[in-house]
């Protein structure tokens, strides 16, 4: 449904040649820049997180990780048994999960992300957020840290 997988699917056919760069942009962790993570999922918006994720925790790095993560119902998270399996081996990671639909079988989280969850890193002035999902999600949130105290700066973004 993206404008480049449209132009490959409707314009190339096979033997077509494409010249590829990257990858590109500043939706990244760098070493010693914080030592509190707050990342911030909705559905597949889990992607650049994961290998932040595994940065971090491969090379031991002195870095607290807060997940939250958001998908419609439990079948929508990606990776989930890899988080969890994190979770449980790294102490400087937390994984919270929360559906915004309500889902026989579901014991955990219901409902959308909100200030509340937020509340322990938002007196950490070196705590970066980062937000990957749909635009709404990243409007609402962003404002949300901003009228809690986050400072600008410390709020990063990347929309689907």
């Amino acid at each position: 449904g993206g404008a480049f997988s449209g132009f490959v699917f409707d314009s190339l056919g096979p033997g077509d040649l494409l010249t590829v760069k990257g990858p590109q942009g500043d939706f990244v962790f760098r070493e010693g820049e914080t030592d509190e993570l707050v990342l911030v999922a909705g559905g597949i918006g889990i992607a650049p997180f994961r290998s932040m994720i595994r940065t971090v925790l491969d090379k031991n790095l002195p870095v607290k990780i807060r997940l939250l993560y958001s998908a419609r119902n439990p079948a929508g998270f990606a990776y989930r048994g890899e988080l969890e399996e994190m979770g449980k081996h790294h102490a400087n990671f937390s994984c919270l999960l929360t559906v915004t639909r309500e889902h026989e079988g579901w014991r955990g989280r219901v409902g959308r992300l909100d200030e509340s969850l937020f509340a322990s890193s938002l007196g950490n002035p070196k705590a970066l957020y980062y937000l990957c999902g749909p635009d709404e999600m990243i409007r609402s949130l962003r404002k949300l840290l901003q009228d809690g105290g986050a400072a600008p700066e410390t709020v990063r973004s990347e929309r689907w």
